[in-house]
């Protein structure tokens, strides 16, 4: 190697060709790769993989002719231009496919940036410089080259170009990247980190291979526009649909495999300091992170211990409504209202007995029971990692993002609820999900996650009605979103009610054959007995339950002296019940406004914690009192004179000062700053829920708002914290 060339290691570009096959571009493209990045040093890999025509030939013809130093032996066939900086390495193997090409080609670079290239010229070579620049000035470690955002005018096949955006979807919502072109060919990567990584993949599974494990090293892949000229495959392009399943296979599969050994190995090998500091503080952080999912978990397994051997504790006067429809549909596989029953249920929403069925039919009543609510727990601890993400979508710093995941992890309404044989837990979990890829789509700027948002807002319609009208302000959001054009917006809210209304639709349907209303659930006109019995208590100053108790005894009597209509008639029934609710609203409207406006809506569900302990009991008029006297009282009369027991509870008091009171910083900043629409935003997802349970207040109707609490808690904390800072530096 001559002096000029040493003198610039440090700089060199390695150009990885894998090649089969391509004996008529193969020259063309060697040609055009020589005339690139005049001022760097080119190392241009070729692997020929088993060709079964002209192309190794054609190659080291190249080399013969262009290089004034040969050098071959029994492993490759190497040439060396000092004058134009450039040197050939050609490999030639069994064919074994594109990644196994590749891998042989990463293995034998030197280069400080290492990009594959393909055999034929569907690339712009021009365009490598773009790529490799930001490597070898130290401002990325990998960088690929987008065909979407740079000059594309077509596509080889409409089905590859679908496949593609697929695939990029798929490693986008796995690994929580913003990639724009993931199949691209133009993958440009630090040398030193490239040949550290051990890939798996032979054939072009290797791509989705890397980049899934570049992503969960938490290393930031920059994208560059870049000009695309693809061919057909009758012009030999090799690629086939089969490919493509299985990108979405090894993406999918990579999620489960851990990057320990890649990390090991980087450590120990790597002198770039950059990437082992990078790639170190990211391990440090997700280890944080799942010491606080195994901390969220474990208080949900020690609060909720006690109930396997107790499981009344698991109970609430809701759960036999979900459990008896739950045990018809994994036994009698029919939605009835209990085993062996002949009608329909309709009265609870169809998700969270569907969740339980699936315990139901493998295991005995009390060994299902244990097993669904070991799963509640965890999937309650599985928010602590949305949390996280959520606060990293809206630039809140690593540790200020696990803060949040804290505040989640020991939320007192989240704990005392998670095993509970409710449906809260799973709705909230969705809900959680809601939040996040909404959130995702205005961050992002991708109308995709705002559909994928909704459709999980369908699937906890499903398992609560409540989030029935959330489409409205979701669709409100989508459209003030100034990221867009008008027509953009549009298309996406429209998108957005398509799928929503594809989720619920045909359960509703379902429910209007089964001879109620076209509703999710005919819960609804049960509110009579509650929201309806609150209302009066608070007119009348009388108990909500003896006023339950009547409403639901003068109903009783209406059916029954007009048997002619209301007899076996649930969609009847639910119309008259919905009605008299009605009239009472209607009655009395500024009252049952101002019922939904109650401070103590806000109160942590510390009662469910000391109830799964036996240190308390539930059901002895809290409610009542709390209506009639306020929330002192009804905290005196709950405990029994027993404060000490809030001392106790103290550290999930705290938690829930600190989320409120972060919350509030932050809505703060966003009126004085003017942020519309974040206020829209905040109404949407925490004032919502606050308001839509109306009179009957239970902490737990909070949980879907809770995440919220806590992602928008570490961004106030963050803020005040920078501002305390500038203010202590002025």
């Amino acid at each position: 190697m001559s002096q000029k060339i040493k003198d610039i290691d440090d700089k060199c570009v390695s150009i990885v060709i894998p090649l089969f096959n391509e004996e008529k571009t193969i020259k063309v493209l060697l040609e055009k790769l020589v005339r690139i990045i005049p001022k760097s040093h080119k190392e241009i890999i070729v692997v020929n993989d088993g060709s079964t025509d002209d192309s190794y030939n054609s190659v080291k013809d190249f080399i013969t002719n262009f290089c004034s130093n040969i050098d071959s032996n029994s492993s490759y066939f190497y040439g060396e231009n000092s004058q134009e900086n450039l040197e050939f390495k050609l490999f030639t193997k069994e064919n074994g496919g594109k990644g196994s090409a590749v891998k042989l080609g990463f293995k034998n670079s030197t280069g400080k940036a290492v990009i594959v290239q393909d055999a034929d010229l569907e690339y712009d070579v021009n365009d490598i410089e773009a790529c490799v620049t930001p490597i070898i000035s130290d401002d990325s470690l990998v960088v690929y080259g987008s065909r979407e955002t740079g000059d594309r005018e077509r596509f080889s096949h409409l089905r590859f170009y679908l496949g593609g955006l697929a695939v990029t979807a798929v490693m986008n919502l796995l690994f929580g990247s913003e990639l724009t072109d993931e199949p691209t060919c133009y993958k440009a990567f630090n040398g030193e980190l490239i040949r550290n990584i051990q890939l798996k993949g032979n054939r072009f599974d290797w791509e989705p291979e890397i980049t899934a494990i570049i992503l969960k090293l938490g290393i930031t892949i920059e994208e560059v526009p870049i000009n695309y000229f693809p061919r057909s495959l009758d012009e030999g392009k090799k690629i086939r649909w089969y490919d493509g399943l299985m990108a979405f296979w090894v993406s999918f599969l990579q999620l489960f495999i851990s990057n320990r050994r890649h990390y090991t190995v980087i450590k120990n090998n790597c002198k770039n300091l950059q990437i082992v500091k990078t790639i170190q503080l990211h391990f440090t952080k997700m280890i944080w992170l799942m010491i606080i999912f195994n901390v969220a978990f474990g208080v949900r397994l020690f609060f909720g211990f006690k109930s396997f051997s107790n499981l009344k504790l698991l109970f609430r006067p809701d759960s036999l409504g979900y459990l008896q429809p739950a045990i018809s549909l994994a036994r009698d596989n029919l939605y009835n209202e209990s085993l062996h029953s002949t009608i329909a249920e309709t009265t609870r929403a169809v998700g969270f007995p569907f969740f339980m069925s699936l315990f139901f039919r493998f295991f005995e009543d009390n060994t299902a029971l244990i097993i669904a609510s070991i799963v509640l727990m965890l999937l309650s601890a599985l928010g602590v990692f949305y949390v996280y993400a959520a606060a990293r979508l809206f630039k809140c710093s690593y540790n200020w993002s696990l803060f949040a995941a804290c505040l989640y992890a020991l939320s007192a309404t989240s704990v005392a609820n998670a095993p509970m044989m409710l449906s809260d837990t799973l709705h909230t979990f969705f809900t959680t999900l809601l939040f996040y890829f909404f959130t995702r789509y205005y961050i992002a700027k991708n109308p995709l996650y705002a559909v994928i948002a909704i459709f999980y807002c369908g699937i906890a319609t499903l398992i609560r009605p409540v989030n029935l009208v959330w489409i409205i302000p979701a669709v409100f959001l989508i459209l003030i979103n100034n990221h867009h054009v008008f027509k953009i917006r549009i298309m996406t809210a429209l998108s957005c009610i398509i799928v929503f209304a594809a989720v619920i639709t045909p359960w509703m349907a379902r429910n209007y054959c089964s001879g109620s209303g076209f509703v999710i659930d005919d819960n609804y006109g049960n509110m009579l007995y509650h929201n309806g019995a609150v209302l009066l208590a608070k007119i009348e100053g009388r108990d909500s339950g003896k006023i339950r108790r009547e409403l639901i005894a003068k109903t009783e009597k209406h059916f029954v002296d007009n048997s002619d209509v209301f007899a076996n008639n649930k969609r009847a029934q639910y119309q008259y019940k919905t009605n008299e609710l009605k009239k009472l609203v209607l009655t009395h409207p500024v009252q049952y406004i101002k019922l939904h406006f109650r401070p103590w809506v806000l109160v942590p569900d510390l009662p469910g914690l000391l109830e799964l302990q036996e240190v308390t009991t539930s059901n002895r008029g809290t409610f009542d009192v709390l209506n009639k006297s306020g929330f002192f009282a009804a905290v005196k009369h709950y405990l029994n004179g027993n404060y000490l027991l809030i001392i106790w509870l103290f550290p999930f008091i705290l938690v829930t000062f600190f989320s409120y009171f972060g919350t509030l910083i932050t809505i703060l900043k966003w009126i004085f700053t003017k942020k519309i629409f974040w206020l829209f935003y905040a109404l949407a997802f925490i004032e919502y829920y606050l308001i839509l349970p109306g009179p009957i207040t239970m902490p737990r109707y909070i949980m879907p708002a809770l995440p919220v609490f806590c992602v928008f808690a570490a961004i106030g904390f963050s803020n005040l914290k920078n501002f305390l800072l500038k203010k202590d530096y002025s």
